[in-house]
């Protein structure tokens, strides 16, 4: 959970001071020499001393400085020595309650007696020389003189020294006078009673995995056993019998997680050939050194022309000679005579040197082994449409008459299959049914055209579609439908001019957009366009070859603008004695200027 900034500097100042702000606060009270002095604020005690709880305590000057430079912490202690107990702290702000190991966190709430820290101090214990407040009495290592054995670290963790006292605090050091550092933590192992991890507690952690049942090995060698520790890991105890012989006995006697695995149990299995074959699963047999098939072989039959051993005796489909197998088809009747069928790949062959019945056909003969000759009729004709079928009799091996039948007729719109092909009213050769059709209008020359009448439910409908003539137009179209176009219109293609402005617009006559008449289709030809102000060439524009208004120049190289000399053609206007005066215009070059007004740019 991320914590607010506050709060989070606090807890900061708070774990970092925690030590030192002990071994100030045991210095400050051991400093008195005399009944101390009852006071408010510092301002009330003397020098060298601090108002602590109401009285002023002396203070060694080292002490003095520490304590004027610590950080106020919330833990209901002076900590800066002003004289104002947890300044800074508010209802709810994390507070420590206790001191040296004893020392808890909580959470600071306001009450009738100042602010009181929710937490309970941890319980003490005895003074040790390893720089810690054992005994939670605000004094780091006071059983420990100095030159006194020393420690600091937890097990593996833990180095020894000897206590020193320097700037009133004693401190662990080592040969050389340097500060003893724990040593390095390794991870806790399981079972040799050592604080491996150097964090007060031996083989944490192993307590919730220790002492449940647990097995080792497979099938038949496996044991039960408990969780126990064993070369520093958690291992189970139980030690797996030896393995044996696999046996058909549905168990694992060889111990590798596989039951009766050499015989195969538990397969697909057959017993007998042929038809006589049999399925089952394969099964351990009585004595358990072997396997064997539940199945029982079947009963043979007669062989048969099937891909089977029908009588189980390895081979298929063959006759009692062991040859193949055959059979008599056929029969002795009429035009037919028998013959054999032979067994190939598990079917009968064609019935082989026999004469096999035929459709009977008029011609004095039993072709189809009935034992009768001719004596049968047939229809003949048809019983589609308007049709009706007839009969004929084949007598002495020829055929009489069609008796009784109404031939097919040429289709027509009525509404029945006057020709007899199962479609009715249908056009020549086209098989759809309705689509016969009769033309209708009065010609079709130029623009006309004829119409169809089409054939619904049994009659013709009116004609549809024709296109009948109408008043001839000048269009290009035969409209009257006499065979000539646009006659009539006798100015057509003939010359005509019309005057526009200063030009003659010559072409012929045409027919107008509308076709009611004729038009003049001019074509322009224009004359060459004159500076004069007006249109010469007859395009809309005037002068528009002149570049009347640009910059130019004279041919003595006096500046002016393009503009006309009054005969036709271009001047360049240049003011000269204060008139604008017409002058001979002259190109001047990579000025990027048209200065000879004939629409080129440093032509020269």
């Amino acid at each position: 959970m991320d914590l607010p900034a506050p709060v989070l500097a606090r807890r900061v100042a708070i774990g970092t001071l925690l030590a030192a702000s002990l071994v100030t606060v045991a210095a400050l009270f051991g400093g008195c020499d005399s009944f101390p002095t009852a006071c408010e604020s510092r301002d009330d005690c003397g020098d060298g001393q601090l108002c602590q709880d109401g009285e002023c305590l002396d203070v060694e000057p080292a002490l003095l400085a520490r304590c004027q430079g610590a950080a106020e912490i919330c833990n209901t202690r002076d900590d800066d020595c002003d004289g104002v107990t947890d300044e800074g702290c508010g209802d709810g702000d994390d507070c420590i309650a206790g001191f040296g190991i004893c020392a808890r966190m909580g959470i600071l709430s306001e009450s009738p007696q100042g602010f009181l820290c929710s937490a309970d101090p941890g319980p003490p214990a005895d003074e040790l020389c390893n720089g810690l407040d054992d005994d939670c009495d605000g004094i780091v290592d006071e059983v420990c003189p100095a030159g006194s054995l020393c420690f600091v670290g937890v097990g593996q963790c833990r180095s020894d020294g000897r206590t020193t006292i320097r700037d009133g605090a004693r401190l662990c050091v080592d040969d050389n006078a340097d500060p003893v550092l724990p040593g390095e933590a390794d991870d806790e192992i399981c079972g040799d009673r050592v604080d491996n991890d150097c964090d007060g507690q031996i083989d944490e952690g192993f307590a919730d995995q220790l002492g449940g049942m647990c097995t080792e090995g497979l099938g038949e060698c496996q044991a039960m056993g408990l969780v126990v520790c064993i070369d520093g890991a958690v291992r189970c105890s139980a030690r797996p019998g030896p393995p044996a012989e696999e046996l058909c006995d549905r168990r694992d006697n060889d111990c590798d997680g596989v039951t009766d695995e050499d015989f195969g149990t538990g397969e697909p299995c057959t017993a007998g050939i042929g038809g006589c074959q049999s399925s089952g699963m394969t099964i351990c047999n009585g004595t358990q050194d072997g396997a064997m098939c539940s199945a029982l072989p079947r009963q043979p039959e007669d062989e048969d022309c099937d891909g089977v051993d029908d009588d189980c005796d390895g081979a298929i489909d063959e006759g009692a000679d062991g040859e193949a197998l055959t059979r008599a088809c056929g029969e002795d009747v009429g035009e037919c005579r028998p013959g054999t069928q032979t067994c190939v790949d598990a079917q009968w062959s064609m019935c082989a040197g026999a004469t096999m019945p035929v459709a009977e056909v008029c011609n004095g003969r039993d072709d189809d082994c009935d034992g009768t000759i001719d004596q049968f009729e047939r229809p003949c004709g048809s019983e589609r449409g308007a049709c009706s079928a007839g009969t004929e009799r084949c007598i002495d091996g020829l055929w009489g008459p069609c008796l009784d039948s109404i031939p097919p007729r040429e289709e027509t719109c009525d509404g029945t299959d006057d020709d007899c092909d199962g479609v009715i009213d249908e056009a020549p050769d086209s098989g759809v049914a309705g689509s016969f059709t009769a033309q209708c209008g009065v010609s079709d020359t130029g623009e006309c055209s004829y119409g169809v009448r089409a054939c619904i439910d049994g009659a013709l409908a009116a004609c549809a579609g024709e296109v009948l003539p109408v008043a001839e137009r000048c269009d290009g179209l035969d409209n009257d439908c006499d065979g000539e176009v646009d006659n009539g219109y006798n100015r057509l293609g003939q010359r005509c001019a019309v005057v526009q402005g200063n030009c003659t617009l010559e072409g012929e006559y045409i027919c107008d957009a509308d076709g009611s008449g004729t038009v003049c289709s001019v074509e322009v030809q224009p004359p060459a366009e004159l500076c004069n102000v007006e249109d010469d060439d007859c395009d809309g524009r005037t002068d528009e070859d002149f570049r009347i208004g640009s910059i130019c120049s004279d041919d003595q190289n006096r500046d002016g603008m393009c503009g006309c000399d009054g005969m036709g053609g271009s001047a360049c206007i240049v003011q000269i004695g204060g008139m604008p005066t017409p002058r001979p215009p002259a190109e001047r070059a990579n000025d990027d200027l048209d200065n000879d007004c004939d629409g080129q740019i440093d032509e020269r």
